[in-house]
C-alpha cells in the first residue's frame, strides 16, 4: 500500500503558484496512471485510488490550504492504514535552488509550513520528495509572498522538465527502489 500526497493549495488563485509544484506532480502522476482526482469531504482532499502493478496506491491533494495539510493526511493514514514508509509527500522547497530535486527519509520539516503540519500529525518518519524553488528574485522578498506567486516566464519554461524528473522519482518510490538523493537544478 502506498499513498503519494502533493502539498499546495486549492483554487485557481493558487494553481499556477510556487508553492503548488507538488500539485502539479501529483497531478502528473494521476494522468500517467490513468487515475482520476475528485474532491472528497470525508478526507478533506482529492483522492484517486488504483492499482500500479498489483499494489494499491492512493494519490491525495490535501484541500486545507498548506499549512494544515496534515489533517488531510493523517485522515488519509489511518483509514487506508498506510504504514509511513509507504507514505511520499511532494513539496516545494524555498531553501532549494529553483529546479534541484531532493529526496529524504524521515527528518524536520526544512521551514517548508507544510511539512510541519503532516510531521506534526503522522510523525516524521516517511519520504519526501522536495522540489527547489528558490531564485535570484527570492532576496528581500517575504516568503509568504514569494510562494504564492506564479513561476516567472523563464521558470515556467522548465516545470514540465522538472515535474517529468520529479515522476520519474515517484516511480521510484512505488517500486520500493526510492533511496535519498539529490538531483541538481534543472533549470540550467
Amino acid at each position: 500500500m502506498k499513498l503519494i500526497i502533493g502539498l499546495g493549495n486549492p483554487g485557481e488563485k493558487y494553481a499556477a503558484s510556487r508553492h503548488n509544484i507538488g500539485y502539479l506532480v501529483l497531478e502528473r502522476v494521476a494522468a500517467k496512471y490513468g487515475f482520476s482526482l475528485a474532491p472528497n469531504e470525508k478526507f478533506l482532499a482529492s483522492v484517486a485510488e488504483g492499482l500500479i502493478e498489483q499494489e494499491k496506491v492512493v494519490l491525495g491533494l490535501p484541500l486545507t490550504y498548506m499549512n494544515s495539510s496534515g489533517q488531510a493526511v493523517a485522515k488519509l493514514v489511518d483509514y487506508f492504514k498506510v504504514n509511513l514508509d509507504g507514505l511520499l509527500v511532494i513539496s516545494d522547497d524555498l531553501d532549494l535552488p529553483f529546479g534541484t530535486i531532493r529526496t529524504r527519509f524521515s527528518g524536520g520539516d526544512g521551514g517548508q509550513k507544510g511539512l510541519r503540519s503532516v510531521i506534526e500529525a503522522v510523525g516524521e518518519d516517511f519520504w519526501r520528495l522536495r522540489i527547489g524553488i528558490a531564485n535570484e528574485h527570492r532576496e528581500g522578498t517575504e516568503a509568504s509572498d514569494f510562494v504564492l506567486k506564479p513561476f516567472n516566464r523563464q521558470e515556467a519554461g522548465f516545470v514540465d522538465k522538472i515535474t517529468e524528473s520529479a515522476l520519474e522519482v515517484v516511480s521510484g518510490f512505488l517500486d520500493s527502489k526510492l533511496e535519498e538523493h539529490s538531483l541538481d537544478s534543472l533549470a540550467d
